[in-house]
């Protein structure tokens, strides 16, 4: 879901994925550094056990900006330590201003409650 809504609206979405050879039709790759066009941004949506290995992947590649879907300590501080910006423990579908009323909802409360991300 989170893969098809963002290239419904026009994201350059890249799938890294170890053993797959194909998300949805779009070619995937078993590495970051393996794409073959830049990837300046990462959501990273992975078991916590495979986590802390994709981020460093992610850094070692050059992206600048990551989002963790699951919230992971470890991978956010070695973030912060890099100097890349995180966002983490977050759903990405409550940033897409034309998302099914959950999603608004979850990012409307975050923005009442002052936790939703810079």
């Amino acid at each position: 879901m989170v893969f098809q809504a963002f290239q419904e609206r026009g994201f350059a979405v890249v799938p890294i994925h170890p053993t797959q050879k194909e998300v949805e039709g779009v070619r995937c790759f078993a590495k970051v550094q393996e794409a073959d066009r830049p990837v300046t941004a990462a959501l990273i949506l992975t078991a916590p056990a495979l986590t802390d290995s994709v981020v460093r992947d992610c850094v070692e590649a050059g992206i600048g900006h990551i989002w963790l879907r699951r919230s992971h300590e470890t991978a956010e501080e070695f973030c912060r330590k890099k100097g890349i910006p995180v966002v983490s423990g977050e759903c990405p579908l409550m940033f897409l201003s034309d998302m099914q009323w959950p999603h608004r909802l979850h990012g409307w409360v975050n923005r009442l409650v002052g936790t939703y991300p810079a």
